[in-house]
């Protein structure tokens, strides 16, 4: 049974209870990180991370774990399948069931131009590094459906008609971006801020216990698009679907699903707005945010005045650009309340199929070193989670 924490006594003398939230970000193999971070938090609480929180959110990688994290034993157990050290394991020694080489590929079919209409076919190519794990998440999750998760979950996944709405538009917005932080750089001794950019779709489409919802991100609230049930290996499969990496999802009512990263990498505002949606006050929530690691700040990233390789990331400074805004804005309503653990690498980001021994290593270190950053933020996170344990 989840505990929900007592905050503190309001005016009246009756007690606030806390509504606790997790939110994973996508990323591929540097989920790595999210997981080391998920293990330490059960270390430290002594408790399963389903019981720690009353809602867990991911999105690609991070919907992985948050399925694993909620999957239980058998059906009407209240024990989880994975521990965060279990889940730990699967990227490190068991990575090649998931990332299993397509036979087929030819990166020379792979389109990386600029027209829109060949840039919409590679979306849903069957031309893609690698097979499809939905083998392996089977073996992972079994038959359980979402309706049996241990906990509220809310798992992000892009249908193909958003995506369309996608083709060009981050483009645009991202070359705004880069513009304006250019022409501020050079015309400043002084350097700038990045302009932060909202989303670049109002609707997000999310799978719950529920059934699927779809989220307005704009006004700020969730409605039902289906109660339908699934699988959870069916949706692990979507909402890790990354063009050109995996093969899009095919799921019935939505038709092609393809990697909810797409649109919304950082799902800790969907977390928020479903929690609202259950009727929770902002001032009754508590929101962890775990990041699987970017560059610096957008305007760190012009020092050297080389901007070539800036420019072909438009879609990543974007997507950076807005997980920002996101965190600036729960910030803001949270306050205290909010925590957002993000690992700051300084240089390449890793690629999130990445999974060579040196690389896992290096993710390893890399949490581990996050850790010991956030040592007080996490040590303050944990005995709010789970006050009688420390």
């Amino acid at each position: 049974m989840r505990k929900i924490v007592s905050l503190r006594h309001n005016t009246k003398g009756e007690k606030r209870q806390l509504y606790k939230s997790l939110a994973i970000d996508g990323g591929g193999s540097r989920g790595i990180i999210s997981a080391t971070i998920l293990g330490e938090i059960e270390k430290r609480t002594h408790t399963p991370i389903n019981r720690l929180f009353n809602l867990i959110g991911g999105t690609s990688t991070g919907g992985i774990q948050a399925l694993g994290l909620t999957t239980p034993e058998c059906i009407g157990s209240n024990r989880a399948m994975h521990s965060a050290d279990a889940l730990l394991k699967m990227y490190t020694s068991e990575s090649d069931e998931i990332f299993r080489p397509n036979p087929t590929y030819d990166p020379d079919k792979t389109y990386t131009g600029w027209a829109i209409s060949e840039r919409l076919k590679d979306l849903t190519s069957t031309n893609t590094k690698y097979l499809s794990p939905t083998t392996a998440f089977k073996t992972k999750f079994g038959e359980t459906s979402l309706k049996h998760a241990l906990t509220n979950i809310l798992i992000t996944a892009c249908p193909f008609s958003d995506a369309l709405k996608l083709i060009g538009e981050p483009t645009i917005r991202a070359a705004s971006l880069v513009a304006t932080t250019i022409v501020s750089w050079f015309s400043s001794s002084v350097k700038p801020k990045a302009h932060s950019m909202g989303p670049i779709h109002q609707w997000a489409t999310v799978f719950t216990r529920e059934g699927q919802k779809r989220i307005d991100t704009l006004k700020g609230r969730a409605t039902f698009s289906s109660q339908k049930d699934f699988y959870m290996y069916n949706v692990a499969s979507a909402t890790s679907a990354a063009p050109s990496y995996f093969p899009s999802m095919e799921c019935d009512d939505l038709k092609v699903l393809l990697d909810g990263g797409i649109l919304y990498n950082n799902p800790a505002n969907l977390c928020f707005i479903e929690a609202q949606s259950k009727g929770v006050n902002p001032r009754n929530m508590l929101l962890l945010s775990l990041g699987t690691g970017t560059l610096g700040p957008l305007s760190d990233r012009f020092q050297a005045r080389s901007i070539g390789k800036t420019i072909f990331n438009l879609y990543g400074l974007w997507s950076d650009s807005y997980s920002d805004s996101i965190d600036t804005s729960l910030r803001e309503n949270l306050s205290n309340r909010y925590y957002r653990f993000q690992k700051i690498f300084d240089g390449n980001v890793p690629d999130l199929a990445d999974i060579t021994p040196e690389n896992i290593a290096f993710l390893q270190d890399a949490g581990r070193q996050l850790i010991e950053t956030e040592e007080d933020s996490l040590n303050r996170l944990c005995r709010t989670l789970a006050p009688e344990e420390l």
